[in-house]
């Protein structure tokens, strides 16, 4: 998808040029943190699995909450539109650095 971002975007109806382009490349910087999106939730699921509701809580609420309205508030002011595109993708990359080390933790809990 990152290679035909434009002809996805495409898909969806649009003829104007500028609506793809701007699609386009906000699909491509959702995909290059697509991958971390992978370890927030497994992350998540193991600690509600185990019982361990406050880590799990929070992790739900890291990504779409914690650290994205942040993000949405913030970064427009510092980067303008880019700060509106990369909003997620930042949100993504602080709940990614926030599950791994709670993961290492619980593992090393758990003696895996």
């Amino acid at each position: 998808m990152f290679i035909f971002a434009p002809k996805v975007v495409w898909a969806f109806q649009s003829n104007d040029q500028n609506v793809i382009d701007v699609g386009a490349t906000i699909l491509r910087c959702h995909l290059t943190t697509l991958p971390l999106s992978v370890t927030i939730v497994l992350a998540n699921m193991m600690y509600q699995t185990i019982g361990r509701v406050g880590e799990a809580t929070f992790l739900a609420m890291a990504r779409q909450g914690i650290f994205f309205i942040p993000a949405v508030l913030i970064l427009p002011l510092i980067f303008g539109v880019w700060g509106v595109y990369l909003a997620q993708c930042a949100s993504d990359v602080l709940a990614f650095s926030c599950a791994v080390p709670l993961s290492i933790v619980q593992f090393k809990r758990m003696k895996v």
